[in-house]
């Protein structure tokens, strides 16, 4: 569970590296579609934290080991269990707007997020994006 805690922590710091490089350019073009400054540094915001979610197919599946594939889900899921990561579904309009792929996101706890009550959820990944299917995502969003 160290492991994939670690791992987890590592490329979401990552991923906010290249979220804060591209976001400036984000801002430019949203800058020319919207006149309200304050709507656009919440937009700015709102890219920054979409794009340092990482890829949960990428992060947990290994395409040459099974065994570490069960292994990681299977750590992950306690992480999730225990509120020190969370998943959910990246939407393809959310994909469109701040770039990424549609699918899975996982990201480590933020220290400001509430905790919501603990629920069971169903979850069928794949390496198909358009067969994952999340239930109970709405108990897992504070990611």
């Amino acid at each position: 569970m160290k492991v994939i805690s670690k791992t987890l922590h590592q490329r979401s710091k990552e991923e906010l590296e290249m979220a804060k490089e591209k976001a400036d350019e984000y801002e430019k073009e949203i800058s020319k579609e919207i006149d309200d400054h304050t709507e656009v540094r919440r937009r700015k915001k709102a890219f920054i934290k979409k794009n340092t979610q990482v890829d949960a197919v990428n992060c947990l599946f290994n395409p040459k080991s099974f065994t570490q594939t069960v292994e990681n889900v299977f750590h992950f899921s306690f992480l999730v269990k225990e509120t020190q990561a969370g998943i959910r579904n990246r939407t393809v309009k959310e994909a469109e707007e701040f770039g990424g792929m549609p699918g899975p996101v996982i990201a480590p706890k933020r220290e400001e997020a509430s905790v919501p009550t603990p629920k069971q959820a169903i979850v069928a990944l794949n390496m198909k994006v358009s067969d994952i299917i999340i239930g109970g995502v709405e108990t897992l969003n504070n990611c």
